[in-house]
């Protein structure tokens, strides 16, 4: 079955077997090593281009598993061979003991991928070190790399460790495609945009090396938002503040992220699991259909810049401001699209943390007063149900996913 066919939703039944057995043990084992227990499911990747991509985590590695139908021995050691090659530099992972073939999957430990070649730095540091050079104008010493996220075949996220106590970060994409150089341009523009003085804090933009990928940034000083007692409504006063001044920003040639296409995003998912989670899809049928209608009818509005995926862990308070990292999604959409989203993942966090958030994720929108409270309603509403069919493919508590969907119908 094609790669499109997958992302649109159309999974084969052969899909919800692997997704029930997952890996073989064996498997895993070969990989972190004995007695390393089953990992825990965390996220299943959809795409048009690669196969469906299966991330777990197993203590403290990261387990990627592609679902290739017959995949074999064959196959993994080309891949091996490849980032063996001197254009991808990643032989220094050790490759040949960190990918295997295992029944319809092919493993391997986050940290190698022959479409990353900026991963190369993870690996040589001496590399790394001539590249920020190069960038900075300026000899950074001896630097140390860490992998701090990896998505296969799409982007990965490195922080580099000076001598001196000064850390970089570099995002790293496909050199095969232009996204990255055109996400690159656009924080930029966003960083102009702001000014020196404003109440939202992005990362600063140091330069980027297109040839490996890579896009490399100033760390953003700050903490992650504390959601109780004063400090926690001090960050909804300063999150609010800093959405403000991204709404009132004008900023040149954004994608449009509208009611329609969160629509189709929504339907999307949808699809996706109604064959493998029918039980689900019949609890989720009604309350999507209702907000689907709701967006669909919501009175326009202008368009402002948007984050699109706004969620605590991507924000940082420092000196009573808001920093907002990764603007990947940046778009123009509506104006209660990142405020709804943020509460959904708030009311989400509240599950895990075992105490609710209402009143933190009500708080949002005491700064935001020109906000309609029905419109962030409608867009929280939708972002609920998104997160219920998303954590669906992983091993989040079935109460949890009753819980978003029941909170989505009411």
């Amino acid at each position: 079955m094609s790669a499109n066919a997958i992302a649109s939703g159309n999974l084969p039944d052969a899909f919800r077997t692997k997704l029930r057995e997952g890996p073989s043990q064996r498997a895993i084992e070969t990989l972190i090593g004995a007695g390393a227990g089953r990992p825990r499911l965390e996220r299943v990747h959809f795409s048009d281009r690669r196969p469906v991509l299966l991330q777990y985590a197993a203590g403290q590695q990261t387990v990627l598993a592609e679902w290739v139908p017959d995949a074999g021995e064959d196959q993994a050691a080309a891949t091996i061979r490849r980032l063996r090659k001197p254009r991808h530099g990643q032989a220094g992972g050790r490759p040949e003991a960190r990918i295997v073939a295992d029944r319809d999957f092919i493993l391997r430990l986050s940290g190698l991928d022959e479409r990353l070649p900026g991963l190369k730095l993870l690996y040589n540091a001496g590399t790394a070190r001539e590249v920020i050079a190069r960038i900075e104008g300026a000899d950074p010493g001896p630097v140390t790399a860490h992998l701090v996220a990896h998505r296969l075949g799409k982007r990965a996220v490195l922080r580099f460790d000076g001598a001196n106590g000064t850390s970089r970060f570099a995002r790293l994409r496909s050199v095969k495609s232009e996204t990255g150089q055109v996400q690159f341009a656009r924080h930029v523009a966003l960083w102009h945009a702001l000014g020196d003085k404003c109440a939202l804090r992005i990362p600063t933009p140091l330069g980027e090396d297109p040839a490996l990928g890579l896009a490399l940034y100033a760390p953003l000083a700050g903490t992650l938002p504390e959601f109780a007692g004063l400090d926690g409504y001090s960050a909804c006063r300063d999150i609010s503040a800093a959405l403000r001044a991204l709404q009132s920003l004008s900023i040149e040639s954004l994608p449009r992220h509208d009611a329609a296409a969160e629509t189709a995003l929504l339907q999307a998912w949808f699809w996706r699991i109604a064959p493998i989670f029918p039980d689900l899809a019949v609890a989720i049928r009604d309350p999507l259909d209702r907000v689907m209608g709701e967006l669909e009818d919501l009175r326009p509005v202008p368009a402002v810049p948007t984050h699109r995926d706004l969620h605590e862990k991507q924000i940082v308070i420092a000196r009573e401001a808001a920093g907002i990292l990764d603007f990947d999604t940046l778009s123009l959409s509506d104006p209660a699209l990142d405020p709804g989203n943020l509460q959904a993942h708030l009311f989400l966090a509240g599950l895990h943390w075992e105490r609710s958030l209402a009143t933190f994720e009500w708080g949002l929108l005491i700064g935001m007063p020109d906000l309609p409270v029905a419109r962030a309603r409608i867009w929280r509403r939708a972002a609920l149900l998104r997160l219920a069919m998303i954590y669906a493919f992983s091993d989040i508590a079935p109460a949890i996913l009753r819980s978003l969907i029941a909170e989505a119908a009411q």
